[in-house]
């Protein structure tokens, strides 16, 4: 009974997919940055996804024409000005990667600590901004907030206390940026 609108085409591929990763069966040349050396992302792992991708999507498409495909990257935040994730989607649509949605996993808090929350940044619209100017739709597939007062999963946002009306104050910010720049 239930009608499938959406198909997310893997989690976090923007590091590769199916084992298609530097290191694993691509070769990873000693002091290679994956995070900054798009040349070689580019090259030796997206090239290779971008393949996989078409065609997996093309399957999709044959069952569902009227469904909306997303590409889910994780490399938010990692990389200066989001080059790593923005690079990764505009790659995609220039092979001619048939997506509909940029989905994006929001920065965890332990790997990308920050004076303030990540939504709140200069990079955070300008990255939404680039992927909307390419046509897609956005949004946010995957998001941590700390969970425990322990915080074993991450730091607190500034001003965002681990508190109900502190996590009632961080959703409500967030929502109101994600609507503020059309996501």
């Amino acid at each position: 009974g239930l009608t499938i609108e959406v198909y997310d085409i893997g989690n976090e591929i923007d590091f590769g997919i199916l084992n298609f990763r530097a290191g694993d069966r691509v070769a990873l040349p000693p002091g290679t940055d994956t995070n900054e050396n798009m040349d070689y992302m580019r090259t030796n792992v997206w090239s290779i996804e971008a393949t996989l991708l078409k065609s997996a999507i093309r399957g999709v498409r044959r069952a569902d024409p009227a469904g909306k495909i997303v590409l889910h990257a994780a490399g938010l935040g990692i990389s200066t000005n989001n080059n790593f994730i923005n690079t990764f989607f505009q790659f995609m649509n220039e092979q001619g990667v048939d997506f509909d949605i940029a989905g994006l996993s929001y920065p965890y808090r332990h790997f990308h600590p920050m004076p303030k929350p990540y939504f709140g940044t200069l990079e955070f619209a300008n990255t939404i901004k680039l992927l909307q100017a390419l046509g897609k739709e956005v949004i946010v597939s995957e998001f941590s907030y700390p969970n425990s007062s322990r915080l074993e999963v991450g730091t607190l946002d500034p001003g965002y206390p681990f508190t109900p009306d502190g996590q009632a104050a961080w959703a409500r910010d967030f929502r109101a940026m994600c609507l503020n720049l059309g996501i």
